[in-house]
């Protein structure tokens, strides 16, 4: 373990701000520091709108999602840790 670093307990999200106006942080934790995540923002409908894989080298896992694009509304974050731990965050686009 890096010197300073802490190390992880378990997996969790968080996104902020929320509600969000433009640009979303989503903050990802997971127990396996080289973990692979796969990120979906969803409509209420099931539709996804957004989706991007990537990988926990640093510790959290910072992502900047940009939802100024979308309408305003509620929307689903599901973010799957090694391909089966799920996690789901509801947000509110302004």
């Amino acid at each position: 373990m890096a010197l300073g670093r802490i190390s992880p307990q378990q997996n969790s999200i968080n996104i902020y701000p929320n509600p969000v106006k433009d640009i979303a942080t989503l903050e990802i934790n997971t127990a396996e520091p080289t973990s692979n995540l796969s990120i979906l923002i969803l409509d209420l409908r099931g539709r996804i709108l957004y989706k991007k894989i990537a990988s926990s080298i640093e510790y959290p896992k910072v992502e900047k999602i940009n939802l100024s694009w979308v309408s305003k509304g509620v929307y689903i974050v599901d973010v799957f840790i090694d391909g089966s731990i799920k996690h789901t965050k509801r947000i509110i686009k302004l």
